[in-house]
């Protein structure tokens, strides 16, 4: 066998000449996959699709030339997305996965100087915030409140031509932007652009999409990944009107959908039936959310842990110290399930636990009332 070749590392003075240190000193995302374990961690749908429907994308996979490139931009997966959503396909931008479009939104706005004002909430997608140290690009921070619930008293004030980036729902804590505070936004600030990253709006009871038709200044960024039960597909888009899809195109590479994808998706939306179990799984997920977050609260006296509600598929425990996270933590590994620590700036201590099946979910209410009863024999 062949030596394996290493290539030759830089020192760190050769790096610096080229890289900006908010990057240099920045980990990349990196998540460890462990086999037989119950993933409650990344907010993941708890069913697949089914199996016919696997075979028939399969089917017409099989009888798709694989030399070829796939199309530039997707022309019959934007009709199908348009006819599910009632929103015009003219006002649709494809991507796989909603970061890189954030990404490209954060690098449009950010560019034009010297109006390049951009607002991010915090606590929040931790994407909006790690861009922007990737890129060294500058930011303000629009904080939740204690309740961690957004409060407009608590914005930035605004310049024109500024953007501000936030969730609704929000991830990881789950709170929501009330329509008529974004309707406000929108009115008081006609030559400010705000993005909601909707990646959860299937869980939740307000959706922004009809607001496009009244204000230009508004980006929609949503996924496949969540309500969709479609993470391992990798599909996304923005919403927004013809013409910033038409300056958004411009800076979306062509061919990023391949042929799997456009094909799956295709098929998924142009299926009633299809359609309707992915309705019923949302439900499914909403009503299992409620009996937990039920369950906790009647145990749960706020001593150690306190639950956060939330307007999608996850709930979240903000603990009363890094002690505590950790032994909650350490106490699902042990029950071979997988949470994730989300605390950061404006979040500390905090564990999210995303909605499965309702087995697991009986295994997470079990395993929180066995954490209450050991502290409290620890403490008495």
């Amino acid at each position: 066998m062949l030596n394996e070749i290493k290539a030759k590392a830089p020192d760190s003075q050769f790096l610096s000449q080229f890289f900006h240190p908010t990057l240099l000193q920045s980990k990349p995302y990196k998540l460890t996959v462990k086999e037989n374990l119950t993933k409650l961690d990344q907010n993941e749908s708890p069913f697949d699709w089914p199996q016919e429907l696997k075979e028939e994308i399969l089917r017409k996979l099989g009888d798709t030339p694989w030399n070829t490139y796939p199309q530039d931009y997707p022309e019959e997966l934007k009709k199908a997305l348009g006819a599910r959503i009632n929103v015009s396909e003219k006002n649709i931008v494809l991507s796989p996965g909603s970061n890189y479009h954030i990404s490209v939104l954060l690098n449009l706005f950010s560019a034009k100087k010297p109006t390049n004002q951009i607002v991010l909430t915090r606590p929040s997608f931790p994407l909006f915030e790690g861009h922007c140290l990737y890129q060294n690009i500058p930011y303000e921070i629009w904080p939740l409140n204690d309740s961690y619930e957004y409060d407009l008293d608590l914005l930035p004030e605004l310049k024109p031509g500024a953007s501000v980036f936030f969730a609704s729902p929000n991830n990881p804590v789950g709170n929501s932007l009330p329509q008529k505070d974004l309707l406000y936004l929108l009115k008081k600030y006609p030559d400010c652009y705000f993005i909601a990253d909707e990646a959860y709006w299937e869980f939740a009871e307000q959706d922004f999409s009809k607001l496009l038709e009244d204000f230009s200044n508004l980006f929609i960024v949503r996924t496949f990944s969540k309500a969709m039960s479609s993470a391992g597909i990798r599909l996304s888009y923005i919403l927004a009107s013809e013409a910033l899809c038409e300056q958004i195109k411009k800076l979306t590479l062509p061919f990023l959908i391949n042929k799997f994808t456009s094909i799956a998706v295709t098929t998924a939306l142009k299926s009633d039936q299809i359609m309707d179990k992915i309705k019923k799984s949302i439900a499914y997920q909403q009503e299992e959310k409620a009996k937990v977050f039920n369950e906790l609260q009647k145990i749960n006296t706020g001593k150690y842990f306190e639950v956060l509600n939330s307007h999608t598929n996850f709930l979240c425990l903000t603990c009363n110290s890094e002690g505590s996270a950790k032994k909650i933590a350490e106490l699902f590994k042990e029950h071979q399930i997988v949470i994730r620590n989300v605390s950061g700036p404006g979040l500390p201590n905090t564990l999210r636990i995303t909605m499965g099946k309702k087995e697991a979910n009986l295994r997470v209410i079990s395993i929180l009332k066995d954490f209450l009863k050991q502290e409290q024999t620890i403490n008495s």
